[in-house]
C-alpha cells in the first residue's frame, strides 16, 4: 500500500501540528482544494468584501448572511427560502485577515448578482466592495485557493451549493 505524504511524515515522527507546514502537504492540499472548487459550480462572479474596522468573525459572518438574505429577497421575494433554501446562488466564501487582523472576504458565486445592491448594502453594513465577472476561472480559483491555504493553520471556507438550479434561469441578470 502506498503511504500518503502525511503518513510518511507521521511515521518519521513529525508532530501532527507541524505536518501542515511541510511543502509537500501544502501542495497536496492546494491541488485537492483547487480541483474540488473547480468542479463544484460554474463560477461567474468574484467579490471582495472589506470591513472598515475590526469585527469578530461571528459578527462578520452574520453581516455576510444578511447581505445574502437581502440579495435573495430582492431577486425572489420575502419567501425565497421556501423555494431555494439559503440562497438562489451557490458561493464559496474565503475568510482572510489583513496585517492589522481585520477580516475581509473573497467570495465566488455562480449566478447573477445585483451589483448595485451589493455595493449599496455592503457599504452601509460594513465597508467596501470589489466585484468582477470571472473571465478566467482557473486564475480566480488559484487565487482563492492560495488565500485559503495561506493562513498558518489553513484558512476558512464557507461553502453553499444552491439547491434549485431551475431558479437561476428565472432570476434577473443584473450584470
Amino acid at each position: 500500500m502506498n503511504d500518503t505524504v502525511i503518513d510518511k511524515l507521521l511515521k518519521m515522527g513529525v508532530d501532527c501540528k507541524e505536518v501542515y507546514e511541510h511543502k509537500e502537504v501544502r501542495e497536496v492540499l492546494y491541488k485537492s482544494t483547487f480541483d474540488w472548487l473547480y468542479d463544484l459550480a460554474d463560477w461567474s462572479n468574484f467579490v471582495t468584501l472589506t470591513f472598515r474596522e475590526y469585527r469578530y468573525p461571528d459578527v462578520a459572518l452574520s453581516l455576510w448572511h444578511k447581505l445574502v438574505k437581502i440579495l435573495n429577497v430582492n431577486a425572489l421575494g420575502k419567501h425565497y427560502n421556501r423555494v431555494v433554501g439559503e440562497s438562489y446562488f451557490s458561493y464559496v466564501l474565503g475568510i482572510e485577515y489583513t496585517k492589522n487582523d481585520i477580516i475581509h472576504f473573497h467570495v465566488i458565486t455562480d449566478s447573477s448578482l445585483n451589483y448595485k445592491l451589493v455595493h449599496k448594502t455592503w457599504q452601509e453594513l460594513a465597508g467596501f466592495v470589489w466585484i468582477d465577472q470571472i473571465k478566467n476561472k482557473t486564475n480566480v480559483l488559484k487565487y482563492v485557493t492560495k488565500y485559503f491555504l495561506k493562513a498558518k493553520n489553513g484558512g476558512d471556507l464557507l461553502v453553499y451549493i444552491a439547491k434549485n438550479n431551475m431558479i437561476k434561469n428565472k432570476v434577473r441578470h443584473w450584470n
